[in-house]
């Protein structure tokens, strides 16, 4: 694997979300839903990449099972109750920084979604941002220099970087490094792309499900 193949891969994870953005802005196509349609496009790039110009399979990237389908259901399960009870237990401790109320602000924002769309929301969310900031960057960077730990960092940094905008502020998107350490700590566990982007998926839903509780938060 080569250093230019490597970098116009993660260029396409960090970047690809924003040009599609800048796209749909252009085109008159600022949906939400139209955003969030935008980010399977994005996906479909970087398979793209992995396939086409790598010629490498999903593997590479992390698209396997965790061991066993039984053993992955249960890694995905553990792993939702342990992003769900890390939100209660270090509830106490964001309450007590600045901007303790920005995540609640950020979820109000999807309170007038149907249930549907809150769960297509949330499995957009899991599904797509696992790959591009997770899979891809820990395998690739990790083959390159030896250290996973070191594209885990480069993935989460970039992911945040990539929250900051309207819903989410900076205070929320500071919290939001608590759930990726978690998920960060499986993926290097198992190794397993399903998994991660399942509890992500299922870690979102919950989320997206109270929203209404937070509307007035800000």
């Amino acid at each position: 694997m080569t250093l230019l193949l490597v970098l116009g891969g993660l260029c396409l994870c960090f970047l690809g979300f924003e040009g599609m953005s800048r796209l749909l802005d252009a085109v008159g196509a600022e949906s939400d839903r139209a955003t969030h349609l935008g980010k399977w496009v994005v996906l479909l790039a970087l398979v793209a990449w992995v396939l086409g110009v790598e010629q490498r399979t999903l593997a590479s990237i992390g698209w396997r099972l965790a061991g066993t389908p039984v053993e992955s259901v249960w890694w995905a399960l553990g792993t939702t109750v342990a992003l769900l009870a890390a939100n209660v237990v270090f509830e106490p401790l964001w309450a007590r920084l600045p901007g303790e109320r920005a995540m609640e602000t950020g979820l109000a924002e999807f309170a007038g979604l149907s249930v549907g769309e809150k769960v297509f929301v949330s499995v957009t969310a899991g599904v797509t941002e696992e790959p591009p900031f997770r899979g891809y960057p820990i395998e690739r960077i990790g083959e390159l220099t030896g250290f996973p730990v070191l594209g885990a960092v480069v993935g989460g940094v970039a992911f945040l970087a990539g929250h900051v905008g309207e819903v989410w502020s900076p205070a929320a998107v500071a919290r939001m490094a608590q759930p990726i350490i978690i998920l960060t700590v499986v993926y290097l566990a198992t190794g397993s792309l399903p998994v991660v982007m399942a509890a992500h998926a299922l870690n979102d839903t919950v989320g997206l499900l109270l929203a209404e509780r937070y509307v007035d938060a800000g």
